[in-house]
């Protein structure tokens, strides 16, 4: 009888034990969500200013384009690419963006997990998209870990999307900036890469990376890239490094065991088109 009571004081003190050791880790991730949720985007200091003049204009000065950069998040590529479309209007509708105090909300999508986002009204204005391009955002975090989102253009004119949002979905093309629009931070990258090489990357993506199940843990077990056969797993980076990977472009900044939006971002493969949220000096670095 004293031995089945000792059995049974260890079992509930394991009980207890782990018990404990659950609550205190919910609390932990509790209270990290509440320091995620102090982060705020990044938003001018200074005062807005006239454009007019500048955008009236038939060619564009070195510090014409920094300016810009300055007062809307467009680089030289993004100014250039909206004044080719013949959008050139878009660009005081950027700096609209830039300056504007918007309010955010938290959009819980899983446990512990959530997204900082716009309320509808507020989505902002993109660049010209191609084909290859790719958004970047930090606004997507579990706990106080802050590991962001990211999606392929693989139709920049059409507004095409590859996108692996989450688990219990798989990657698949989308034909709405939703996923970004309505976000208070984001960076736009395009691939130094040739033109038909970017184009072929969107086209390999868009044929080939498509209902592929989602995990977080994608590459770590089994390999990051299998040249002959496309991956059983991935997420949101990890679909867009395999599709560049096809071609011999490795895009993980830090080629680490898993490759994150924020590898992306600080990738030297790209040159930024666009940037709101993020403090354009800065930009979203390690």
């Amino acid at each position: 009888m004293k031995g089945k009571n000792k059995v049974v004081k260890i079992l509930l003190g394991l009980f207890v034990s782990l018990l404990s050791l659950v609550i205190v880790l919910l609390l932990v991730l509790q209270i990290g969500m509440a320091v995620a949720h102090t982060w705020k985007p990044w938003r001018p200091d200074y005062e807005k200013a006239d454009l007019t003049k500048i955008l009236s204009s038939e060619t564009l000065s070195s510090s014409d384009y920094e300016l810009l950069y300055r007062q809307t998040g467009l680089t030289k590529i993004g100014v250039d690419g909206l004044i080719e479309a013949g959008r050139t209007e878009d660009i005081y509708a950027v700096q609209e963006d830039f300056f504007a105090g918007y309010t955010m909300y938290e959009d819980l999508f899983g446990p512990f997990t959530c997204a900082e986002k716009l309320y509808a009204a507020d989505t902002v204005h993109f660049a010209a998209l191609e084909d290859g391009d790719v958004i970047v955002t930090p606004t997507t975090h579990f706990s106080f870990v802050r590991f962001g989102h990211s999606i392929l253009v693989v139709d920049g004119e059409d507004g095409v999307f590859l996108n692996a949002f989450g688990y219990g979905s798989f990657s698949g093309l989308t034909n709405s900036t939703s996923h970004f629009a309505d976000r208070p931070a984001f960076m736009i990258l395009r691939p130094k890469a040739e033109k038909s090489v970017r184009e072929a990357v969107a086209a390999y993506a868009a044929d080939e990376l498509v209902g592929i199940e989602y995990s977080i843990f994608a590459g770590v077990f089994g390999g990051r890239f299998d040249e002959n056969e496309p991956p059983d797993v991935t997420q949101c980076s990890h679909v867009i490094w395999y599709a560049f990977k096809h071609f011999g472009i490795d895009i993980d900044a830090n080629g680490g065991a898993m490759v994150f939006p924020q590898d992306i971002a600080n990738s030297s493969e790209f040159e930024l088109v666009q940037v709101y949220g993020i403090d354009p000096d800065r930009l979203w670095e390690y």
